[in-house]
């Protein structure tokens, strides 16, 4: 059967990239004056979720500069941030914080050994909120391969950066990217316990299908455990 679907033009990666600014002033505004308690995992969620984001605004700038190459290598980092975010929210223990802040004080500069690897992560992540971890483990099936040649320099880029970037592909890109700034948004909701923040995201969700992977509404999913 052959695909009859429109090809997307420039006028669509414009449209996107338009649409995922109104996005990121949505999402800011349904975490506007929310708040944390000052222990220690809000402060390290919180400023995993905030690289998170950073990295998803500085992709949208990237594409909209014809950079795809350099935007899916910071897409990947983005993906690694938005995984380890959700582990420490959900699958971390308090005692592992002491440990995780005792080892970036002692070497700032170097990953902390206490850190999991992505994989066991999401793993982890997986045996106790699957639904959630569902979303992260269907990106990296379909695309980790793709982002590891951008992030070594391989044979994906280079062929793409001869032959030009499609805008189909550009829009994949911002797509995924939005994916994961939401999920690092509702990562904060979740943390601050606030159901009604929660629901707003939902809601934003579907009113930026355009520019979000098709994912499963959060307020659709039945499985137990928090709902992101």
């Amino acid at each position: 059967m052959t695909d009859t679907s429109p090809v997307p033009t420039e006028e669509d990666l414009d449209h996107v990239l338009q649409r995922s600014l109104e996005l990121l002033r949505s999402l800011k505004s349904v975490l506007e004056d929310c708040e944390f308690d000052d222990s220690v995992r809000p402060f390290h969620v919180l400023a995993t979720c905030d690289l998170a984001i950073e990295h998803g605004v500085s992709i949208c700038v990237l594409v909209e500069s014809g950079n795809l190459a350099s935007a899916n290598v910071l897409l990947r980092t983005q993906f690694e941030a938005v995984a380890r975010a959700l582990w420490m929210s959900i699958c971390s223990e308090i005692d592992w914080f002491e440990i995780y802040s005792e080892q970036t004080r002692a070497a700032p500069l170097k990953l902390p050994k206490c850190l999991p690897a992505v994989d066991k992560a999401l793993m982890q992540l997986n045996q106790q909120a699957s639904h959630i971890a569902g979303q992260l483990l269907a990106i990296k099936a379909a695309a980790w391969d793709a982002l590891n040649s951008f992030v070594h320099s391989g044979a994906v880029p280079a062929a793409m950066q001869q032959r030009g970037y499609m805008p189909n592909e550009a829009i994949g890109t911002v797509c995924n990217a939005n994916g994961l700034t939401t999920m690092a948004f509702a990562n904060m909701a979740m943390l601050a316990q606030d159901a009604a923040r929660m629901k707003r995201l939902s809601e934003l969700q579907l009113e930026f299908y355009d520019c979000l992977p098709p994912l499963i509404p959060y307020a659709a999913r039945t499985a137990p455990g928090p709902q992101i």
